[in-house]
This record gives structure tokens, sequence and C-alpha cells, in this order.
């Protein structure tokens, strides 16, 4: 029994996935702040999985649901990326500028 799985959305979640691991090494080896899982992205891998079984079990529904599960995990890597910018805005916000005196000078 071969199980197939939707070659676009295969595409779309590996796209996203390689978006956020690239994203999140190149910001935390300049030194930026990276956002950890929270429950969004802790709820996206439950439904991922919810609708792996889905598509093994073929149930008849199964390429609709992991569409939807596609869509809202773009809408938590937007989440994501909205929190990484009020992160080091506020990381950025502490730091003191360039040209201030400091005790050494």
């Amino acid at each position: 029994m071969l199980v197939t799985y939707p070659g676009g959305a295969a595409g779309a979640i590996f796209l996203r996935d390689i978006g956020m691991i690239a994203g999140g090494l190149f910001f935390h080896f300049r030194g930026k702040k990276t956002v950890p899982a929270n429950w969004m992205g802790k709820l996206t891998t439950v439904l991922f999985y919810i609708g792996i079984m889905f598509v093994f079990f073929k149930a008849p529904f199964a390429e609709v649901y992991l569409w939807v599960v596609i869509a809202f995990s773009f809408v938590t890597s937007v989440m994501y990326i909205v929190l990484f910018q009020a992160l080091n805005k506020m990381k950025q916000a502490e730091l003191p500028p360039a040209d201030a005196p400091t005790l050494h000078s």
C-alpha cells in the first residue's frame, strides 16, 4: 500500500521549514535574538502530524485539511517574524548608542 503525499503540499512544507531554519541560523550567528517555540508553533506541529495520519489513512478530506494546516503554518511563521522584530528592537533599544561615552572613555 503506497501512500501518496500531495507534491505541492510537501513542497510548501519544505520551503517554509527551510526558510525558518535558514533564517534562524542566519540571525543567530549575527548576534540577534531568536524567538523560542510558542504554543502556535507547537499546535502547528500537532496539526501536521494529524494531517499526515489523515493522508496515510486516505481520509477523503485529508488534502483540504493539509492545505488548511499549511496556511496556518504560514500565519504562524509571520507571527514569529513579527515577534523576532519586536524582540530585536527591544534589544537594540537597551544598547547604548555607538558614540555614547563609556566608563573607559
